[in-house]
């Protein structure tokens, strides 16, 4: 197996059409799967408010991306969840009484297995594949939660193991062979560390009552040490047959993939697999955090991951091919990773550590500056030539015009509101009014028109890949920016005019923060609490 897994649970559902042009494309590059991961974001018989109002899949869309795949030879897999990560059902009072905590299901509630069963029942309906995923990772506060409060403390690998069994004898009773993520394993047995070292003693355990129809996928996208791969292969052969190898292409978390550390993380791991003999890959393009990224920009990682299943490692071989087959050059796609090597000290480098540099800067607060420690001197010059470069891409590109024409616009606007932050801190703490002027009269005013500009381009670029559910939370993000640089521009204009005394946040004294290695909105948006306990998420 050599597949591709589209994330379609987090905001972002790709259309009917997109999912086929993808399938075309990956017939090309040599794959021969998919998988639509869908936790709660597909039609089930029976259970009217699951993926109630977030554009889930019609019964009838999955059948026609099945049809389609079985034409060109493309196996579409289901790719589920059966334990954690269904927070989305939870929205709804139907759910609320078998959610154990979190995102949790409450395990051996009637409930909880007749909304099981009723997927298996729709899937079965569905998918020709006798494969399912049933997903059952990170699942880390199970048990602790209702079922904890019902039925005292368990031994946790007890809890996932009876659960998994049961799950797996529906999957049997419905005539789908099992694939799940592995990490609870490892978790469990090694203090919530999913690269931990498993006891022997555990590894003999787990395996002793491991269902023998399932089959373990192993994701890994962080490392790029082969000796680590090495080790994690050899855990999980031990732990079960047929294990699956699922590495990523970094679309997570930010508004581009993360080219730089799926390019040092797929290298080795792909080498190391097939030491180790295992055929079976899985790419996962996962869209936490909003999805943001388009699909279409994890294309060259795509191909590369394709190449090196086949042995060639080579990435001047790689580019040349690339452009061959789709008539766009691979260097340029992947150098759009230019808009997140900036940070502090390290203008013309990226980090191993922190990645998504360009969301930090776009989401980190105007007024408050919680993150302006990590802004550089030069950002104006270097995101001013980055729009300039994607402006020209965009004019000679075949396939990519509005692609580049989305980064152009997205580093048009950091080239003013990387560090304008500081710009304005600066100003007002030195008193500066002519500073201050110049900030609220043109500077502030022309971010605000840039920031609005890029809207439109990611806008339109969502609206050609993606289903319009789940663009609603990309306008709240915005309309954030655009409410709070409107509300700047009106307090400057007023404390120029006398008319108030200060600006409040711009008297904070900062220090310096480390920045999120996955800067989510939340975490860099803003300090102020966004919900306000756990019953409100």
């Amino acid at each position: 197996m050599l597949g591709i897994m589209l994330d379609c649970s987090r905001n972002a559902i790709p259309r009917v059409p997109v999912v086929k042009d993808h399938m075309d494309k990956m017939k090309q590059m040599g794959y021969d799967t998919l998988m639509l991961y869908t936790e709660d974001t597909f039609e089930v018989e029976g259970e009217p408010y699951f993926g109630y109002l977030r554009g889930r899949y019609t019964i009838e869309e999955m059948k026609d991306i099945v049809a389609y795949g079985d034409e060109i030879g493309i196996e579409v897999i289901p790719c589920i969840q059966t334990l954690a990560h269904l927070g989305g059902i939870f929205h709804w009072e139907e759910y609320k009484p078998i959610r154990d905590t979190a995102d949790i299901l409450f395990i051996d509630e009637e409930r909880t297995w007749t909304l099981i069963e009723n997927i298996f029942k729709t899937l079965r309906k569905v998918f020709t594949s006798n494969q399912v995923h049933i997903g059952m990772d990170e699942a880390h506060l199970v048990g602790l939660g209702k079922y904890y409060d019902k039925h005292g403390p368990k031994d946790r690998f007890e809890l996932i193991l009876g659960h998994l069994q049961k799950v797996c004898d529906l999957c049997e009773k419905y005539g789908f062979k099992p694939m799940m993520w592995s990490d609870m394993f490892f978790r469990l047995a090694c203090g919530d560390d999913y690269y931990g070292d498993i006891a022997p003693a555990i590894i003999e355990r787990v395996s002793k009552k491991m269902p023998k129809n399932v089959r373990l996928v192993y994701w890994d996208y962080y490392s790029y040490d082969p000796a680590h791969y090495e080790r994690m292969c050899r855990q999980h052969m031990q732990l079960a047959e047929g294990v699956v190898f699922a590495n990523g292409v970094w679309t997570w978390n930010g508004f581009t993939p993360g080219y730089d550390k799926a390019l040092k993380s797929i290298k080795p791991g792909m080498e190391e697999i097939a030491k180790q003999g295992l055929k079976d890959v899985l790419v996962t393009a996962w869209g936490d955090d909003g999805f943001e990224c388009p699909y279409s920009l994890a294309m060259p990682l795509y191909f590369l991951i394709a190449e090196n299943y086949r042995g060639n490692f080579d990435m001047q071989n790689i580019a040349a091919k690339f452009k061959e087959m789709f008539g766009e050059d691979f260097n340029d796609l992947i150098s759009i990773e230019d808009i997140n090597r900036l940070r502090k000290g390290e203008i013309t480098k990226s980090s191993d550590e922190e990645a998504f540099m360009s969301k930090m800067y776009l989401y980190n607060d105007v007024l408050s500056g919680a993150h302006d420690c990590w802004v550089p001197d030069g950002t104006y010059q270097w995101y001013q030539d980055l729009t300039e470069r994607f402006a020209s891409l965009a004019k000679t590109s075949a396939n990519y015009a509005l692609e580049y024409s989305y980064v152009s616009a997205f580093s048009a606007v950091l080239s003013l509101k990387a560090d304008l932050g500081l710009r304005l801190r600066k100003a007002y703490q030195e008193d500066d009014r002519v500073a201050l002027k110049e900030l609220a009269e043109n500077v502030v005013p022309e971010t605000l028109k840039r920031l609005k500009a890029f809207f439109e381009v990611h806008k339109k670029l969502w609206f050609k890949e993606k289903k319009a559910h789940g663009f609603d939370v990309q306008e709240m993000r915005f309309g954030y920016l655009f409410c709070r640089f409107e509300h700047l521009i009106e307090r400057l204009n007023g404390y120029l005019a006398g008319e108030i005394e200060a600006i409040e946040e711009l008297e904070d004294v900062l220090i310096d923060t480390i920045p999120a290695k996955i800067p989510t909105w939340h975490k860099v948006a803003t300090a102020s609490a966004i919900t306000f306990s756990q019953a409100d998420m």
